[in-house]
């Protein structure tokens, strides 16, 4: 392959062709991306805004990332790579040209007392990111238990909807959305250092969905406490950080890789 070995790249397949970008190795992170009509040889693409208000992501790794119905990929923020802005961008060529969004327009939402009307952080971090229903983007900022939820497919609006989720404080849960419009919050971890010596590993599962009393990501119903028992071992939970969740047509889950 063209590309050196490197960990927490962003793949899709869109635009008829996988997209590979970003990723790091040995603690530095890449803005390379690479493309491919069929997995076996790979084209280097330099990347470009789509116009001269927009900004690139550049160098990112395990960012937060989903595609929508249109097989636009978005990216909030850069992952791990020391920027914990919350820029969107997104592309519709895998990769070729980013727009970068401006910050969106925060609106109420119910009573959630004097920060109904909160605005949308400029930063956040550990946090988790999908799109339900082919548009709409929900953020989880699972470290200050929030979660947000953009009302325009434009992602120029807003609101939070829950500062007071069933689910505990962590950073890094997988956040994935069904094909009917129910959003999943996996695991997480709230561990002391980058390997975990503590073991302070999450493996629960929550679910949100849309009722007649409130919106999707407002209210979260555990539905397993451990994703497997036979995983857990004395000095481990089985399954830890840097996970990619993936969720087929089917709505069955994948988990791939990590840390054990």
């Amino acid at each position: 392959l063209p590309f050196a070995a490197r960990e927490g790249a962003t793949m899709y397949y869109t635009d008829k062709k996988l997209m590979l970008y970003g990723g790091k190795k040995m603690g530095t992170c890449s803005a390379e991306l690479y493309t491919s009509v069929t997995g076996k040889t790979w084209n280097l693409v330099t990347p470009a805004a789509s116009s001269a208000t927009d900004t690139l992501p550049g160098a990112a790794a395990y960012a937060r990332t989903a595609m929508d119905a249109s097989r636009a990929v978005w990216m909030l923020g850069k992952g791990d790579c020391a920027d914990t802005s919350t820029t969107i961008y997104t592309t519709k060529d895998a990769g070729a040209t980013w727009s970068s969004l401006k910050v969106p327009t925060s609106i109420p939402y119910k009573d959630l007392g004097a920060k109904a009307d909160e605005k949308f952080p400029t930063t956040m971090s550990g946090h988790a990111f999908t799109i339900v229903g082919g548009w709409q983007l929900v953020v989880v900022d699972s470290v200050n238990k929030k979660v947000w939820q953009f009302v325009t497919k434009a992602a120029d609006a807003v609101r939070l909807v829950t500062k007071a989720p069933a689910w505990s404080t962590r950073k890094d849960p997988m956040l994935l959305s069904s094909s009917d419009n129910k959003l999943y919050l996996l695991g997480g971890h709230n561990c002391k250092d980058a390997t975990c010596t503590d073991d302070e590993a999450l493996t629960d599962v929550w679910m949100s969905v849309a009722s007649g009393t409130s919106t999707v990501g407002e209210t979260w119903t555990c539905q397993t406490s451990n994703y497997d028992a036979s995983l857990t071992e004395l000095y481990s939970k089985g399954i830890g950080r840097y996970v990619t969740p993936l969720m087929s047509y089917d709505d069955t889950i994948f988990l791939i890789g990590g840390h054990k």
